[in-house]
């Protein structure tokens, strides 16, 4: 098995970055809130909300 893979009930999950992870990762207001610091823990509702654990 891949990382980043996991399969529950015969099917393949894709627990990659999403479409919206990558585009507030890629912002420059998330950058600057950062401040160099890594994420411990993101938190995506698909077409709602973002968050970022620093």
């Amino acid at each position: 098995m891949n990382q980043g893979y996991l399969c529950l009930n015969n099917s393949l999950l894709d627990l990659s970055l999403t479409k919206e992870e990558k585009e507030v990762m890629a912002n420059e207001q998330t950058a600057k809130y950062l401040a160099g610091n890594t994420p411990r823990k993101v938190i995506v509702v698909p077409n709602k909300i973002v968050n970022i654990v620093i």
